[in-house]
This record gives structure tokens, C-alpha cells and sequence, in this order.
């Protein structure tokens, strides 16, 4: 009778524990369920405008709102050159050149720069620009080894100048080798 008693006692003591710790766990559950992470929004690019009268999307109004799109991509934290402030390289970098022909086809490719070379911001479509245009300070100097022999004895041609994408977003080819936050620093500000 004895071993029949202590079993039971046992088992009972055994289903309380088990059935509290049970209670515990559910309890616990409940709490994490209830605190749900915060769902980020997600910025979705614009949806075109039609344009009736071609009966397709309005291009320039598209070009528009995906520029809007990739600017409110950019970090909150770039200190965005303005026209005319000087920039100094802060390491060698490849950068984009373009230059301008009286008439014909833009030629363009990468040239390098070194490291504390200067450069002058040149006119900017945006306060928040996602492409940033500056030419050297040494402007001559440089010319030869930015533009190639063959661009340089073209017909027509008249000047270059370089281009950087401001930073990293989305919209951003992987082939990108550096960004111009990232390359340059401000050494003189404009009044």
C-alpha cells in the first residue's frame, strides 16, 4: 500500500511541475507574440504617368519621379557638394570623364585620379544631386593624361569633365568603383 501511495504523490508532484512549468512557457509565448517587430515600409519606385496623346507613359514625367525616387535613397548623412566648393581626393580613385564635341558623339571612359588632387564642383541639377560633375583644379595639366591622344585630335572637340555618382543606393550598377562622399573631402566652401 505504501509503494501504491508514493507513486501517486509522486506522479501528482510530478503533474503539478510539469503542468506549471507548462503554464510558465504558455505565459512566456504570449508575451513574445505580443510584441511584434515593427514592419519597415518599403519605398516602391513611382508608377508612370499616361500621356494620352501618345498613348504610352509620360517619359519626362517618369525620368522625373525615379530621380525623386533614388534621391530619397540616399543616406540621410551626406554632406552633398554645392557649385563651386574645392574637393580633394582622399585616396587614388578611377572616376568617369565625358567630353563635349561642337557636334557629333560625346566620347567618355574612366581616368584616374591621385590622391590630394583638387577638383571644382561644376553646375548641379539638384541640392541632393545623385551624379556629381567637377573638373580638376589643374585643369591643363591633367588634360593628357584624362583624355586619350585619339578623343583629344578629334574634330570639333572642346573640353571634358568628370563625374562620380554621390553614393550607394538600389538603383546603383555593381561595377561602381567608388562614390564621391566616399573619395572626396570638402577643403574649401564657397560664400
Amino acid at each position: 500500500m505504501r509503494r501504491r501511495t508514493f507513486l501517486k504523490a509522486t506522479l501528482a508532484a510530478v503533474s503539478v511541475a510539469v503542468s506549471a512549468a507548462f503554464l510558465g512557457l504558455r505565459a512566456a509565448v504570449a508575451q513574445v507574440a505580443a510584441v511584434r517587430p515593427r514592419r519597415r515600409a518599403i519605398k516602391l519606385p513611382p508608377i508612370p504617368k499616361w500621356n494620352k496623346s501618345t498613348d504610352d507613359i509620360d517619359s519626362q514625367d517618369f525620368a522625373q519621379r525615379s530621380q525623386d525616387y533614388e534621391r530619397s535613397l540616399l543616406p540621410p548623412d551626406i554632406n552633398f557638394p554645392r557649385t563651386g566648393q574645392i574637393w580633394e581626393a582622399v585616396r587614388d580613385c578611377e572616376v568617369n570623364f565625358i567630353t563635349w564635341p561642337l557636334m557629333g558623339i560625346f566620347a567618355g571612359g574612366g581616368a584616374r585620379l591621385r590622391q590630394g588632387e583638387l577638383v571644382r564642383i561644376l553646375t548641379l541639377d539638384d541640392p541632393k544631386p545623385i551624379w556629381v560633375s567637377f573638373q580638376p583644379v589643374r585643369y591643363h595639366a591633367l588634360h593628357a593624361s584624362i583624355v586619350p591622344h585619339d578623343i583629344r585630335n578629334r574634330p570639333g572637340y572642346q573640353r571634358y569633365a568628370l563625374s562620380l555618382r554621390t553614393a550607394y543606393t538600389v538603383c546603383c550598377s555593381r561595377e561602381e568603383k567608388g562614390y564621391f562622399h566616399e573619395l572626396f573631402r570638402l577643403v574649401e566652401d564657397v560664400a
